[in-house]
């Protein structure tokens, strides 16, 4: 199954500005309001049904400080080292800068990616960088200067896991050969998993899981996906609802992404994954037992 995932997001059903400056006592109304405009229904968000709407509740009422932090791509990376004691997974970075004006491109490598910290969807990658001309480079400095002072927590329906990281550029190795691969998770149990061409804004397909998380499609990487679904069972341990985002280099080997605590923002009408009640039910099972759901 192959879709667009972009037009989930910065649409007009949300005004930015209204809820930056929104109370938040309020959230919880106005976010409903953005959901019924994207997703084209109503619920009940105290009591959920599909991944879809089980995101809504846990922007609301499960903004834990952890979150934040693991969100922060700056910090992830030693989070999972120390978790999974393998440095092997962790990308190689070439600097962290307050702004990208102490960015010094000079001294980069001929290829590299930007990205910022605490935000979606801004990456720039330098696949030559004698071919980057001082116009785009005054181009690359004003989009991310920008980019620091959006309130990324803002932009798609209060996804507040943004809202108190402080902003830092980051220079990263460029990888060849990358697929990306996620793993969606509740408190260590692997519901399915996605492969995905973000570049390209496609959502290509399922690798299901059985009871026992054995990948239930045939596929030449098998093995592989095995890796990253014992991964991700200890990265996702205690949590809700937690993507696990892995890319893959050369076929070979596993690199961490990120931690994705809301999906799409918990807007994907058409991926049938986050529509359908069954998907759901070990996330709502996880949420019953802790008390989290009303």
């Amino acid at each position: 199954m192959k879709f667009l995932f972009k037009k989930f997001f910065h649409e007009k059903e949300i005004d930015y500005d209204f809820c930056l400056n929104l109370n938040p006592k309020k959230y919880s109304k106005y976010l409903m309001k953005i959901f019924e405009k994207k997703m084209g229904y109503r619920f009940n968000l105290k009591k959920t049904e599909t991944i879809n709407e089980i995101i809504q509740y846990l922007k609301i009422y499960d903004n834990i400080p952890i979150k934040s932090l693991l969100t922060d791509k700056t910090k992830s990376g030693d989070y999972v080292y120390n978790l999974l004691n393998n440095k092997k997974i962790i990308k190689e970075v070439y600097g962290i800068y307050n702004s990208i004006d102490e960015v010094d491109f000079d001294k980069l490598p001929d290829k590299f990616i930007i990205k910022i910290n605490n935000s979606c969807f801004a990456n720039i990658t330098v696949l030559n960088k004698i071919k980057l001309t001082e116009k785009y480079k005054l181009h690359i400095i004003d989009y991310y200067n920008y980019k620091q002072k959006e309130k990324y927590a803002f932009i798609n329906g209060f996804e507040l896991q943004y809202q108190n990281i402080p902003a830092k550029i980051i220079v990263e190795r460029l990888y060849p050969k990358v697929e990306e691969y996620q793993v969606l998770c509740t408190d260590g149990k692997p519901i399915f998993i996605v492969h995905t061409n973000e570049n390209e804004g496609i959502y290509n397909y399922v690798f299901n899981l059985d009871e026992k998380e054995n990948i239930i499609e045939e596929v030449q990487i098998k093995n592989k996906l095995k890796e990253i679904i014992e991964y991700a069972k200890i990265l996702s341990k205690n949590f809700i609802l937690v993507r696990i985002d892995f890319m893959l280099v050369n076929k070979q080997y596993w690199f961490f992404q990120e931690f994705t605590f809301t999906p799409y923002s918990g807007y994907a009408p058409y991926i049938p994954e986050y529509t359908n009640e069954k998907y759901a039910l070990p996330v709502l099972e996880n949420m019953k037992k802790i008390g989290k759901q009303i």
